[in-house]
C-alpha cells in the first residue's frame, strides 16, 4: 500500500501500479471476490496510468525547492506534517543469561557511524534464551 506521506522522490513505477492494482480489484469488486487476472485492457490502462504518475513524480522532484512548494499548492496538494523516523532494533545477547534483561524506556541507540540515534519508546524486555543444536 502507497503511504500518502512518502516523499514523491520515493515513488517508483511498480510501488504505483501495485497500488492500482489493489484500488480497482476493491472498488470492482468490494466482496473482495476479485479474480487473479483484472483483464489485459484493464492492465494496460493501470500501467499507463503508474507510468504518467511515475514521471510526473520524477519531474516533480527536479524542480528547485523554492518552485516546487508553490506548484503542488496550486495542485492543493499539502505536505505532511513533520514525524519522527522509527525503526526496527535487533539485540543480540553476548552471554546466554538465566533472568530477562530489561532495556529501558528512552535508551538511546546509534547508527553504527553514530550519526542517527534512536531511543526506545517503551521498556523493551529480553527472555532468556536456550540454543538448540
Amino acid at each position: 500500500m502507497v503511504d500518502a506521506h512518502r516523499d514523491p522522490a520515493d515513488l517508483r513505477f511498480q510501488d504505483l501500479f501495485d497500488e492500482a492494482v489493489r484500488l480497482a480489484q476493491r472498488r470492482r469488486w468490494p466482496s473482495g471476490q476479485a479474480p487473479k487476472d483484472l483483464g489485459s485492457t484493464t492492465r494496460a490502462v493501470l500501467e499507463a496510468a503508474a507510468m504518467i504518475a511515475d514521471q510526473v513524480a520524477f519531474r516533480l522532484t527536479q524542480l528547485p525547492r523554492f518552485l516546487r512548494g508553490p506548484l503542488l499548492e496550486l495542485l492543493d496538494l499539502r505536505p505532511a506534517p513533520a514525524r519522527a523516523a522509527t525503526t526496527n532494533l535487533e539485540f543480540r545477547l553476548e552471554v546466554p543469561v538465566t533472568e530477562p534483561v530489561v532495556v529501558p524506556r528512552g535508551a538511546r541507540v546509534t547508527t553504527r557511524d553514530g550519526a542517527t540515534v534512536f531511543s526506545t519508546v517503551r521498556d523493551l524486555r529480553l527472555g532468556p534464551a536456550t540454543v538448540v543444536t
